[in-house]
């Protein structure tokens, strides 16, 4: 009775042994994978803006052709945003039963239809440090990773090849007389975006689009 008993103590401390090898053993794993993650971060998007020798501008998701002005964007993936509270049931008097026999008040008449277009919202042009613009609804875009590379004089591997910098675009008022035609050109970049087919820019480019087309037909209706 008493071998069978020190051959049991004997395998239950070679089974402890081992787990805690095995423990170890993965935790230096995961520590190796996170060090070792991607670099692309599959919650963004990239775009490119390319404007040839014509000026002629087209936006699609790779690199612009040689020769061409290139503006590199990185577009965070939309989140979708929490849903509104349900309003609150208003409570309502019952209304009294009309009385058959008595007469009804005459409608009042319909109030004529203002066909005076809207001016155009203000828009605003901001400028990149390469050397880009845009057009903006707000002089305070939020700010953007411009890439950084860098010199590794270490020798060292684990140093980064580039490094993002925040920095903040330049903006300046649009003039009146320039809405219209600028309104006209978020209109066709939307609709070059949506034509691209990358359902990371769907949602933004419809948004884009439909506020574009509506401004164009309250206030740009003669200009289009």
């Amino acid at each position: 009775m008493r071998r069978l008993t020190t051959l049991t103590r004997t395998i239950i401390a070679t089974a402890l042994l081992l787990a805690f090898a095995v423990g170890d053993s993965a935790g230096q794993s995961v520590r190796t994978r996170k060090a070792k993650a991607p670099a692309n971060d599959p919650n963004v998007t990239v775009i490119y803006r390319c404007t040839d020798a014509g000026g002629m501008l087209s936006i699609q998701n790779t690199p612009c052709p040689r020769g061409q002005h290139q503006e590199r964007s990185v577009i965070a993936r939309p989140i979708d945003p929490l849903p509104a509270p349900l309003p609150e049931a208003a409570t309502t008097p019952a209304a009294p039963a009309a009385n058959a026999t008595q007469p009804q008040p005459a409608a009042p008449p319909a109030a004529p239809i203002d066909d005076t277009p809207l001016p155009p919202p203000p828009l605003y042009r901001c400028h990149t440090s390469s050397g880009g613009s845009y057009a903006n609804e707000t002089d305070s875009p939020p700010e953007r990773c411009r890439d950084v590379p860098l010199v590794n004089i270490s020798g060292s591997q684990n140093v980064p090849d580039h490094e993002c910098q925040m920095e903040r675009d330049r903006c300046e008022r649009i003039p009146d007389q320039e809405l219209c035609a600028t309104w006209k050109q978020r209109l066709a970049e939307a609709k070059s975006m949506l034509e691209l087919g990358n359902p990371d820019l769907v949602e933004r480019a419809t948004l884009q689009r439909d506020q574009a087309q509506r401004v164009m037909d309250r206030s740009c209706l003669t200009q289009n």
